[in-house]
């Protein structure tokens, strides 16, 4: 895993801000779990990684560090990381960055086979149908069925393309 105080985090993309500041991020993300300020710092964190589908650089150096977190954040938030992650995985796997080296996408790797039960146990939960289908969507793609996962996650925007599915979605 690349130390949180190396200087090859400044190498990084993100998407907001700048990827040298993820660790402090990544800090003040875990400083806020079990506080009201969590999901707010997890969205400021998350967004310099991922947004709309696509990923920075900086997902495969950050994503083990938050996986090594997840059984330490509020279980009502927990199908929201998932999620999120599974998006992530999705993004990689429809378009793997190649300037990343072999031990951070070993590390990225089995981070995310480490989550696997982890994900689909927030399958158990009582959620509202939307979160349950992009939850199913991210289990999907992170036990290695990331084509399922998009499709998943895409359902209400192919209802044109299939009509009888309106009434599930």
């Amino acid at each position: 895993m690349l130390a949180l105080s190396s200087l090859q985090w400044k190498e990084f993309g993100s998407f907001t801000g700048n990827a040298e500041e993820l660790p402090a991020d990544l800090r003040s993300w875990q400083a806020a779990i079990g506080t009201s300020d969590e999901e707010g710092e997890w969205g400021w964190l998350r967004d310099q990684f991922l947004c709309q589908h696509t990923i920075q650089d900086s997902a495969i150096a950050i994503v083990p560090h938050i996986c090594g977190l997840l059984s330490t954040t509020a279980p009502a938030l927990q199908h929201y990381y998932a999620i999120d992650l599974g998006q992530v995985h999705m993004a990689w796997r429809r378009s793997p960055i190649v300037s990343i080296s072999p031990e951070l996408v070993a590390t990225y790797e089995a981070a995310i086979v480490s989550i696997r039960p982890w994900s689909c146990a927030c399958l158990a939960r009582s959620l509202a149908p939307i979160d349950f289908r992009y939850l199913l969507s991210a289990c999907a793609a992170l036990c290695e069925h990331p084509g399922l996962g998009r499709f998943l996650f895409s359902l209400d925007s192919s209802t044109d393309e299939f009509p009888d599915s309106v009434g599930y979605i």
